[in-house]
């Protein structure tokens, strides 16, 4: 069987990975390609050929699946004519009687790193969205994630709903989907593998970015390299909103109509004051047509002004409308504001912004499997993670952990 063997300088104070010819130093090569051969490690020591083609032999550390397999490894390397971009082919021994193939990457603290072959990880991009236009960030994700012996497919997303195809034609057994972009992109993602098992790893890109904040996600190279590797699937409940799947909040009323009138005027990415001039006119404007809202069948308020139903607890400018939510509790949270007016709205959200909304005995919060929004006739504006969706009545259920997402070890849905 086959594995690649890659020369890789670790120049991790440099934050990235120079290929260095045989006999070179770390640096020395300044990341141009090695045509001279390859400096392989043996035995923990650095051991270089002075021949640029012939037959190496590893030995490998006991943590790795081919430690004890007889006869060691053995590599050949295979020149290329494009600038040595073709890497040595090395064939493994079985174990057991087992085949072992993967990825041999040796660095030059002088341990031999052996990744095991891996399924295909799939990244989705929405390139409007900020980091979907960074090429160096996609680029180096991409040689990080291949030279760890990953598959890698890019797609990018050219209309709505496209996302949630790409993560539906992912095979079961994939390592991972990548997803980049906002929180709408991670919602159509995510809504593409409910009851699936491969796991979506957050990469915030957006304007808010509330899902990734939520989980203390940052986006950074090396937190996506280390949860793609080590981190723990997070299984998480998905609630829906008449069948439009959602991953964190569903909003009906005032912020719903603030994002439809932002998303009928979109060109292009959506920066945070693109909200601020719809959101003074619609405070001026909005009528606050009178919500009923019904949980597990037991009627709960008739006259609300402003309802929010979330499955996670944090909002949009880091507001926490339901600091009882739990992601994967298999409930949804309801928490309804009986507002009339303009000031009355701005009072809610500034109780809510010092989160002692709860007290307030015009807000009334509850948990169920079901709640029901209906609006005596007229058709007010809903939301599902900050895109617009549908007008009341509305029925929300809940899908219990239909999905996963990577987060760090120890942290909690």
């Amino acid at each position: 069987m086959q594995v690649a063997a890659f020369l890789y300088d670790n120049a991790a104070a440099r934050g990235r990975y120079a290929i260095f010819p045989a006999g070179g130093r770390p640096g020395a090569s300044r990341g141009r390609p090695a045509c001279r051969g390859f400096g392989l490690v043996g035995g923990g020591r650095h051991a270089y050929n002075p021949r640029p083609w012939g037959e190496y032999v590893f030995s490998v550390p006991d943590k790795f699946p081919w430690a004890g397999a007889t006869g060691g490894l053995s590599a050949s390397a295979v020149p290329n004519r494009t600038g040595c971009k073709q890497p040595a082919v090395a064939t493994a021994p079985s174990q057991g009687g087992t085949p072992v193939t993967g990825t041999l990457n040796t660095y030059w603290s002088g341990e031999a790193v052996v990744a095991m072959a891996q399924s295909l990880i799939r990244v989705i991009v929405n390139p409007i969205s900020g980091r979907g236009t960074d090429r160096r960030f996609l680029r180096d994700l991409e040689f990080h994630l291949r030279t760890r012996g990953y598959p890698v497919e890019i797609a990018h997303t050219t209309h709505a709903g496209h996302a949630r195809e790409l993560a539906r034609s992912v095979p079961d057994n994939a390592t991972a989907v990548v997803s980049i972009g906002g929180d709408g992109t991670h919602r159509e993602v995510l809504s593409g593998l409910v009851g699936r098992p491969v796991p979506v790893c957050v990469v915030p890109s957006g304007t808010e970015n509330v899902l990734a904040r939520t989980f203390g996600l940052t986006g950074r190279l090396s937190e996506v390299l280390g949860l793609i590797q080590n981190g723990r699937r997070a299984e998480l409940d998905v609630g829906t909103a008449n069948g439009h799947p959602f991953i964190m909040f569903a909003g009906i009323g005032f912020d719903a109509a603030v994002a439809e009138a932002v998303h009928r005027k979109r060109r292009g990415r959506i920066w945070r004051h693109t909200y601020y001039v719809p959101i003074v006119r619609l405070w001026w404007r909005y009528t606050f047509p009178p919500l009923g809202v019904t949980v597990d069948g037991r009627r709960l308020v008739e006259d609300a002004g402003f309802v929010m139903v979330a499955n996670t607890p944090q909002y949009a400018d880091r507001v926490r409308f339901a600091p009882k939510a739990v992601a994967d509790d298999g409930l949804l949270d309801v928490i309804c504001f009986r507002t009339r007016t303009r000031w009355e709205l701005l009072f809610h959200f500034l109780r809510t912004k010092l989160r002692n909304h709860l007290k307030d005995r015009r807000v009334i919060y509850a948990q169920g499997t079901r709640i029901e929004v209906d609006s005596n006739g007229s058709a007010v504006p809903v939301q599902a993670d900050g895109d617009p969706i549908l007008t009341t009545p509305v029925a929300f259920g809940v899908m219990p952990r239909a999905v996963r997402i990577l987060v760090r070890p120890g942290r909690g849905a």
